[in-house]
């Protein structure tokens, strides 16, 4: 029996010898990982607020004027902010929201804006934008809520759109978009709202949006659609509100 006892000793004793240098190490790499992931975030909240200050000299920057979102600052509706969007906004990789809707900014939406890979919501809402919709935006692909609209964009809806396949919520109504409704759109299955109001958008409407069952608001009111209304429109099982006139 105590010769036993001795060699589970012996066990513990040389676990602890190898296990200690183990977790002094583990506490070393952790320790040091932590400060770089603060300063990621530091310089992400820095670049933000170095932006705003560009698109606002008319204000000082005071937390009041902010709203936080994961320790971000980037909620500036309402703010009468304007300028453009740069190209450096491609930096802001971990960024989780994007509110700046109701404000001044002009200028295009720059390609750098589908470098947001962990954006979930982008609301650039009643603005003056111009230009076409990049077709980088199908990079985003754990956006849920696109809403661009109420600005000036032209061009076609890029058939990137149908890369969003986590998209919940679209808004593109009251723009300058032109030419057919991409049949791309059949592959954001999960979309509620599809908001396409009071645009130039013509032909008929694609097959394809049949496949979008959990549809239950969908605006193509003041466009220059033309044809039948699909077959496939009879899957819309969940539809609350459908408006569609010239």
């Amino acid at each position: 029996m105590a010769f036993i006892l001795q060699k589970l000793v012996r066990l513990f004793s040389s676990l602890l010898f190898h296990l200690i240098p183990l977790l002094v190490f583990s506490v070393h790499v952790l320790s040091s990982a932590l400060p770089a992931a603060v300063q990621t975030e530091e310089a992400e909240a820095d670049s933000l607020l170095r932006w705003k200050a560009s698109l606002d000299k008319s204000k000082p920057i005071f937390p009041v004027f902010l709203e936080y979102y994961a320790g971000r600052p980037c909620n500036w509706f309402d703010n009468f902010l304007t300028g453009t969007i740069p190209a450096s906004i491609g930096n802001l990789t971990a960024l989780p929201i994007l509110y700046i809707q109701r404000n001044q900014l002009s200028g295009s939406l720059p390609q750098e804006l589908g470098m947001l890979k962990f954006v979930t919501e982008i609301f650039f809402s009643e603005n003056s934008l111009t230009g076409i919709i990049p077709i980088s935006i199908g990079n985003l692909t754990n956006l849920w809520a696109l809403y661009l609209d109420r600005n000036q964009l032209s061009g076609s809806i890029p058939q990137e759109i149908g890369m969003l396949r986590s998209l919940t919520e679209l808004a593109l109504s009251h723009n300058n978009l032109t030419g057919p409704i991409p049949t791309s759109i059949g592959n954001l299955t999960t979309l509620s709202y599809l908001y396409l109001t009071d645009n130039q958008l013509s032909n008929s409407l694609p097959r394809e949006i049949g496949k979008l069952t959990k549809l239950t608001r969908l605006f193509l009111e003041m466009n220059d659609l033309s044809g039948t209304l699909p077959l496939e429109m009879n899957n819309f099982t969940l539809l609350e509100a459908f408006i569609i006139f010239k």
